[in-house]
């Protein structure tokens, strides 16, 4: 029998306040939703109105999923904050999408996020 983490796929977005991380989060759970998978979302913001480092992690899978899951298969970072935050986060063979405006020489896929 698998063990049911191998059926999970976990997205992290993370930025500043303001960014749109949770509805980056919102849209990837909805569009896994459509696929008829099961999704569970968390969102983590500080109480800040712009700025502040927020982030959110969906997890979903073929299975009931009841708790989200911090190995993430892909990570967006909208900052270096994001990229500091959730190093650790990353799974085996998972990868790293960052914004090229704010960071260089990150072990992942640099894209330029604020132009």
């Amino acid at each position: 029998m698998a063990n049911m983490a191998d059926d999970v796929f976990t997205f992290i977005v993370g930025g500043k306040a303001g960014e749109g991380v949770k509805k980056a989060g919102s849209v990837a759970a909805h569009i896994f939703s459509h696929m008829g998978r099961y999704v569970f979302q968390m969102d983590d913001y500080m109480s800040l109105i712009r700025g502040g480092h927020n982030f959110s992690v969906v997890s979903t899978s073929t299975r009931w999923i009841s708790s989200h899951h911090m190995h993430a298969n892909l990570i967006v970072n909208f900052d270096k904050k994001s990229t500091k935050s959730h190093k650790n986060h990353i799974a085996e063979n998972g990868i790293v999408v960052y914004n090229s405006d704010e960071q260089e020489d990150i072990d992942g896929i640099g894209i330029p996020l604020s132009s």
